[in-house]
């Protein structure tokens, strides 16, 4: 039995398959293709915690599906051992380690396996050399997995649903009661449809191509896509402490990616999704909390008030900009443009040679002295523009910092 994952090159030397993209279909929600090697059509759905497969199979007395922990997108290794157990005919249960700590998963099947067992990839065994191990029911390791087989009937369809958690998995047992308590497929795709269907349709545009629009609401889902939650039905999360906590009454996101975001994707997500946006902040806060940081990075007030006075504050704000700017390993690749500890980045688009200073600014042909704007006046909508020079304006935008968001 091929356990590896071959190249695609030489497809034929792992469990690799070939595939048409004339084959695949692809919707928020939604994922199918054809493997050409195996006559298997594959079908994905989700919810916000699981997800659902639909194999359809050919005739066959040796229908295989394989897990394999071992495998990942990207060669960073994982920091512990992974663990997958075969707990009955129908149920796998187990753990994948990751270098950020590990995802535990609960998986069942529309029906019983008659044949089974585990591989481990990087072990052999001195008696035959072998790495896979029939009708073993556990198995520990980094590169490690099991199979299941059945005996399938032309076009007949195997169901498998997993469920994910960072907590444990008891916690990936009740995500899968609670999102898929049984096998139907088209439900669950129906549902997502009409989540995605409802996300999307916050935004009509006209007058344009549908080529532009295509790409408009595929950014949007992608906007949309890239926070994802990290508690459990219950609530539970896995704090930055390394401490198992509770989000009540909101949805806990664990990962922020902060690259320039602040620029474009959460001020778009502030419009489009306030209610994502308020879990977010709780999350962020949550996170604070657990970890013991300071008041939200850009509550300027809150800094201050923390300094105690603005001359308190404004000179520890200095001192950031003299520091050294030597950062200790290991460096990251994207540390670029320091000025003491801040690092600019060397992007182009941020470098002007003349005319960078704000000298005044109107809101709606109303004048605009400060260099904050609310998320009222964003809602509203209008025309802020700047009158900008060669020389700083220090009188502009220096009457009041934004209000505090701390308590």
């Amino acid at each position: 039995m091929k356990i590896i994952l071959s190249t695609i090159e030489k497809p034929e030397e792992g469990y690799r398959s070939r595939f048409d993209h004339k084959d695949e279909v692809a919707s928020p929600g939604y994922y199918s293709v054809y493997l050409k090697d195996n006559q298997v059509k594959v079908e994905l759905t989700a919810t916000q915690r699981a997800a659902m497969h639909r194999y359809t199979f050919p005739a066959t007395l040796n229908a295989r599906i394989i897990l394999d922990i071992g495998h990942q997108i990207g060669s960073t290794p994982s920091t512990g051992l992974s663990r997958v157990d075969i707990v009955n005919d129908h149920q796998i249960e187990g753990c994948k380690s990751t270098v950020r700590g590990n995802i535990y998963f609960a998986v069942e099947f529309s029906k019983p396996f008659e044949y089974y067992g585990t591989f481990d990839a990087t072990y052999k065994t001195p008696e035959s050399g072998g790495s896979v191990f029939p009708y073993k029911n556990s198995e520990i390791g980094d590169k490690i997995g099991a199979f299941v087989t059945f005996q399938t009937s032309s076009k007949e369809q195997i169901l498998v649903k997993i469920a994910l958690s960072y907590i444990d998995v008891e916690g990936a047992r009740k995500n899968l009661k609670r999102e898929m308590p049984d096998f139907n497929f088209d439900q669950i795709r129906d549902d997502a449809d009409k989540i995605w269907n409802k996300e999307l349709s916050k935004i009509e545009i006209s007058g344009t191509t549908e080529k532009k629009m295509e790409i408009f609401y595929t950014s949007v889902y992608h906007s949309l896509l890239a926070q994802y939650i990290s508690q459990d039905v219950d609530g539970r999360y896995f704090g930055m402490d390394g401490k198992v906590h509770k989000a009540e009454e909101y949805d806990f996101y664990g990962s922020f990616s902060c690259w320039d975001t602040y620029r474009s994707q959460h001020p778009f997500l502030t419009l489009v999704a306030p209610e994502h946006v308020n879990d977010f902040v709780k999350s962020i806060v949550a996170k604070a909390k657990d970890f013991g940081w300071l008041p939200a990075q850009h509550d300027v007030k809150g800094l201050i008030d923390l300094f105690g006075s603005n001359k308190k504050f404004n000179e520890k704000l200095d001192q950031f900009f003299t520091m050294d700017p030597n950062i200790s390993p290991p460096k990251y690749v994207g540390v670029v443009g320091t000025i003491g500890q801040y690092v600019h980045g060397n992007q182009p688009s941020h470098h002007t040679s003349e005319n960078k200073y704000i000298q005044s600014a109107t809101l709606n042909g109303s004048n605009f002295n400060r260099p904050w704007i609310t998320h009222e006046e964003i809602v509203k909508g209008g025309s802020l523009v700047f009158e900008m020079g060669a020389e700083p304006n220090k009188k502009w935008g220096n009457l009041s910092p934004p209000p505090s968001m701390s308590k």
